[in-house]
């Protein structure tokens, strides 16, 4: 038996550990909002080679 302040780390690592495991799922089962082209600026829905603005 560990003392009380050792449970009580114990207690959270085994929280940490399940909110990363929660969190591991969450991403895994949603899809990604974000995805990279070479076609079109994901951020800004203009194709590349657009007349885009030079960036400075």
């Amino acid at each position: 038996m560990g003392s009380h302040y050792f449970r009580d780390y114990v207690a959270m690592i085994n929280r940490i550990h399940l909110v990363e495991l929660v969190d591991a799922h969450t991403m895994k089962s949603q899809r990604p909002a974000f995805r990279a082209s070479l076609i079109v600026n994901p951020l800004t829905g203009v194709p590349y080679g657009a007349s885009e603005p030079a960036q400075e």
